[in-house]
């Protein structure tokens, strides 16, 4: 399970691309259909030289193909709390399906 650090204004947390062709269209999909349900924005970062690079909308996965993302690229991921109000279990829930999809595992 990926650890979640609780802000103010959003949840946190981060994982390592594991799949060896990188973030690809089908795991992009797969991170779009997660979060259809959740209500607020979710935005996505890529580490590049131990910093956090350009932020992309995690519903799109137009942007999500834009980080080029390959095998053992570090990610970055951010879940508004609001305008709507969401409990972290949720995210919990959501986290466990993109820690399966980075790691390849798209049943």
């Amino acid at each position: 399970m990926l650890d979640i650090k609780e802000q103010s204004d959003f949840y946190e947390a981060s994982c390592i691309v594991r799949i060896e062709e990188g973030l690809h269209a089908r795991p992009c999909m797969g991170v779009v259909n997660l979060l259809q349900d959740y209500p607020n924005e979710f935005y996505v970062a890529k580490e590049i030289d131990g910093q956090r690079d350009e932020y992309v909308d995690g519903k799109s996965v137009t942007e999500l193909l834009l980080l080029k993302a390959t095998q053992d690229s570090k990610l970055y991921f951010f879940f508004n709390r609001h305008p709507k109000e969401v409990k972290i279990e949720q995210v919990r829930e959501i986290l466990v399906g993109l820690e399966r999809l980075m790691n390849n595992k798209y049943a």
